[in-house]
């Protein structure tokens, strides 16, 4: 097996959070490399490409003035982690994409914290991503629990 010259740079963090605070799902893709994916608690598989762009459009689409702030960023080799702050304001109507559920907006603001890890190859793709967050803190904020 050969040995990787991937280094991960702050750089590419910025790009990464400077993507999802367009909102344009296509920039945020384009972060990846092809066959890359995205791991996140909520989502049983890895979401490729197409299943990114549908799951976070209608993210967008629930919650528009969803923000990302870096806090830290931590590079190591291939290998950048970045520690995020997440706001927004629940406004419109979701579909799980999973269950069908509609999830009628609540007006309520989020305000969560957040690790993304990420591997990059040589042109500064991401190969694989993981998302690490307090999903049932999401879900009181935004007062979607059931109970």
């Amino acid at each position: 097996m050969g040995t990787s010259t991937a280094v991960a740079t702050h750089a590419d963090v910025d790009r990464w959070v400077d993507a999802w605070n367009t909102h344009d799902m296509a920039r945020v893709v384009a972060l990846f490399a092809p066959g890359g994916v995205l791991h996140q608690p909520q989502n049983p598989d890895p979401l490729d490409a197409e299943a990114m762009t549908r799951f976070f459009t209608m993210n967008f689409q629930a919650i528009p003035d969803y923000k990302f702030e870096i806090e830290l960023v931590v590079v190591e080799g291939p290998h950048a982690a970045s520690f995020e702050h997440a706001t927004g304001t629940f406004t419109a109507p979701f579909v799980d994409q999973f269950t069908g559920q509609a999830i009628e907006p609540t007006g309520r603001r989020l305000d969560v914290h957040s690790v993304i890890r990420m591997t990059y190859d040589e042109n500064h793709l991401i190969t694989e991503a993981w998302i690490y967050w307090d999903r049932m803190l999401f879900i009181e904020q935004l007062g979607i629990g059931g109970g």
